[in-house]
């Protein structure tokens, strides 16, 4: 199953150069709302004269990762590796020595 997932979104981005997740508006929309507790906390403390734990919490809220769903993290692992490959190469200039390297060890 993660196989064809996998797959999937490779493909996805080999067509379209983008992921598309039908999921990520509800993240978003979550994480604006935990970002906004968290701010109504931090006013709350503000008001209540606890100005150092209401900072804290800002930055605790400000610190949330960015919003990725399942197929976004996978989109960005596909990516990464596919850009680590071409680093790889023969072809690319900055890795020949290091190919060197590699083949008289």
């Amino acid at each position: 199953m993660i196989r064809e997932q996998v797959d999937g979104i490779a493909q996805e981005l080999k067509k379209t150069g983008i992921v598309r997740d039908p999921a990520r508006t509800k993240l978003v929309q979550t994480r604006k709302a935990l970002v906004s507790h968290w701010t109504n906390i931090a006013d709350s403390l503000d008001a209540q004269g606890e100005a150092v734990l209401a900072g804290e919490v800002r930055q605790f809220a400000a610190r949330f990762p960015p919003v990725l769903t399942d197929r976004e993290r996978i989109a960005v692992q596909i990516i990464r590796h596919l850009k680590s490959s071409k680093a790889r190469t023969p072809e690319s200039p900055g890795n020949a020595r290091a190919l060197d390297h590699e083949m008289t060890r």
